[in-house]
């Protein structure tokens, strides 16, 4: 009798997940199949379907990954400066390290987003909400105005999203360095007291 080494449920998902990214970010949504992301995972075609009824799900949620990844390096970057009226500037570096590392999927997960944004608002949200709790961080200390919270992070998230996407367009009339340094100057003209 041979044995079969049985897979956790949950490495079989981080497989298909890193090979679904793999293989969107080099061929595209539109190109991809189930059955090559099952190829490249190691797992049958029917696995993929017990995680996700429909390629565009899982799509969503490799969405929800990168947000995530984004969430993270925001966090990071907020982090390492001690002075609130300074910390957008490392925040932002550290959004577009992750934007530039990432940036084949995150042109698919773009296009996808803008053909049906109601799919993808939910890894929107979190982004929104975790510069939101670091908004409140600022105003708790006095170092920021007093703007709603909830409008304030839509605010940032539409200006860093904006320069994203020039930057990763490759549309950006500005080299990375003076981008990244104009829209903190910005965020803090609007922001910081």
């Amino acid at each position: 009798m041979v044995k079969t080494r049985r897979i956790a449920p949950d490495a079989k998902l981080e497989a298909i997940l890193q090979a679904a990214e793999g293989l969107f970010s080099q061929q595209g949504y539109s190109a991809t199949t189930i059955a090559a992301i099952a190829d490249r995972a190691g797992v049958a075609v029917g696995t993929i379907y017990r995680f996700f009824p429909e390629k565009s799900a899982l799509l969503r949620s490799l969405h929800q990954r990168v947000a995530d990844r984004m969430i993270e390096a925001m966090r990071i970057g907020w982090q390492s400066e001690p002075d609130f009226a300074q910390r957008f500037l490392p925040m932002i570096c550290a959004l577009f390290d992750t934007a530039v590392r990432d940036r084949e999927l995150l042109i698919v997960l773009q296009t996808a987003r803008d053909a049906s944004p109601e799919q993808f608002s939910k890894a929107i949200d979190k982004i929104v909400t975790a510069i939101r709790h670091m908004y409140i961080q600022g105003l708790e200390c006095g170092i920021y105005r007093q703007f709603d919270p909830t409008i304030a992070a839509n605010i940032a998230y539409g200006m860093v999203e904006g320069a994203m996407r020039a930057l990763m367009a490759g549309k950006a009339s500005f080299p990375r360095k003076v981008l990244e340094d104009q829209l903190a100057t910005a965020m803090s003209s609007v922001f910081v007291r």
